[in-house]
């Protein structure tokens, strides 16, 4: 897959978590973002060119995020981070 997207449920109850580091180990996902409602953040890890994930993109309720794989793909936190 291009891009894959855990949701981190509030209160602490993980419905999927698996970083990047691991998730890679079976697949090359070129993007993946991991949701953390309960602080109001989107990490971003990306594939760069050796196909390693470097430091996450950390982004807030108050951001808008794009995604670098699908480039038209444009969502404003405020709506969805409420």
């Amino acid at each position: 897959p291009c891009s894959i997207i855990p949701y981190i449920a509030q209160f602490g109850q993980v419905l999927c978590q698996v970083y990047p580091e691991e998730f890679s180990l079976f697949i090359a996902v070129l993007e993946y973002w991991l949701i953390r409602p309960d602080e109001k953040t989107i990490m971003v890890f990306a594939l760069d060119k050796d196909k390693k994930y470097g430091r996450p993109e950390v982004y807030s309720h108050k951001d808008t995020i794009k995604s670098s794989v699908f480039r038209e793909l444009e969502i404003n936190l405020h709506e969805v981070l409420v």
